[in-house]
């Protein structure tokens, strides 16, 4: 189903009043609400995992001098754009949350006293790779804001990162393409088309009643869990455990 279809599924199970795509009260605003909420979790098939680098998460590109990145295109190595293919086509989307930044446990990185007090980054295998480079990877602590209306997502680093261009993997989740038009793809595989459908209609009737609607409730009560196990049930990036050891 489109998103067109689905407005048009939706329009007649609501009262008068709300518009499919206008400025207020409108069923695609709605729609595009539904999507966040639904989206709005750290699975691991949210993670953005490009062609740009193997397989693997982005790197980021720092600036000695510098400390704070915002995780925007501009910052990371070797991207034009953060896109993700939806609906046959790439179209961009962004940044939600960092959800760590890591390096390969080869690199030479000097931690020095600035980590006393904090939790040792350890050694672990790398969730993203069978081959036999980059196996191992060790985190880096950095301080992670997410992204916020027209502000993107943002990380500190506690002492300068020096500049590199392929040091620091920096791992996040991408958050859904705004839907602006009808024809604009969704961001969410077609069964939970009718999460999307109890989100607003379940919306309307609690702004027009007044009272709990049971269509928002099955939302949040049973497809958002249910989104949650889709976006966990990805083995190609299922992350694999072992011991920590220092190296």
């Amino acid at each position: 189903m489109s998103l067109k279809s689905l407005i048009d599924n939706i329009v007649p199970q609501i009262p008068n009043g709300y518009n499919r795509t206008g400025s207020s009260r409108s069923i695609l605003q709605l729609i595009d609400d539904g999507q966040r909420e639904l989206t709005d979790y750290d699975g691991l098939g949210q993670r953005y995992i490009g062609t740009d680098n193997d397989g693997y998460p982005p790197f980021l590109t720092t600036v000695a001098g510098t400390v704070k990145y915002t995780i925007e295109a501009d910052n990371l190595t070797d991207i034009t754009t953060i896109t993700r293919t939806l609906g046959g086509a790439e179209r961009e989307v962004r940044c939600r949350r960092v959800l760590g930044v890591f390096i390969d446990s080869a690199t030479a990185f000097d931690y020095g006293m600035r980590w006393i007090g904090q939790e040792e980054p350890f050694s672990y295998l790398n969730p993203y790779t069978t081959a036999t480079t980059r196996i191992m990877v060790r985190k880096v602590h950095v301080t992670s804001f997410p992204a916020f209306a027209e502000d993107p997502a943002y990380i500190i680093f506690p002492e300068d990162p020096g500049s590199t261009t392929e040091t620091f993997f920096v791992d996040f989740v991408w958050e859904p393409a705004p839907l602006t038009a009808e024809g604009n793809p969704l961001s969410v595989p077609q069964r939970f088309e009718r999460a999307l459908e109890d989100y607003v209609i379940g919306t309307v009737q609690e702004r027009s009643g007044g009272k709990p609607s049971e269509r928002l409730g099955r939302f949040y009560a049973f497809w958002v869990p249910q989104y949650h196990m889709a976006m966990d049930a990805q083995p190609q990036i299922r992350p694999r455990t072992t011991i920590p050891r220092v190296c």
